[in-house]
This record gives C-alpha cells, structure tokens and sequence, in this order.
C-alpha cells in the first residue's frame, strides 16, 4: 500500500505541474525570443527512472519554448 501511496502523491505532482505550466503565459506580446549566441547546445540529461525522466522533458520543453 505504501508504494501505491508514493506514486499518487508522484502523479498529483506531474498533473500539478503540468496544469501550472499550461496557465502560464507571456508578456512579451508578439516579440520573438531570444537568440542564441551561437555556443554549445545545452544537454538536459536524465537518470533512468521515470520522475527524472518527466522533469528533464519539462525543463527541455522549457528551454526550447525560450529559444
């Protein structure tokens, strides 16, 4: 029972944060974002479990939505 207890409280986290990250907006209007200054691509890495996995695609997501 415990670990089914860990993985609702695991699943109402992922479904908060990605309820947040669907509300939020941005102010810069019709601006484009940033550009690149030309160096090395950034690399969001992950270990291999699943809630590593989750947060790694969401800040991936993140920082290509930024440019």
């Amino acid at each position: 029972m415990r670990w089914f207890r860990n993985a609702s409280v695991v699943a109402v986290a992922v479904a908060a944060t990605l309820g947040l990250a669907a509300c939020g907006g941005s102010d810069s209007g019709d601006k484009p974002a940033a550009q690149g200054k030309g160096g090395a691509p950034i690399v969001v890495a992950s270990f291999n479990f699943t809630d590593s996995q989750i947060l790694a695609e969401i800040y991936a997501q993140a920082l290509e939505a930024k440019g």
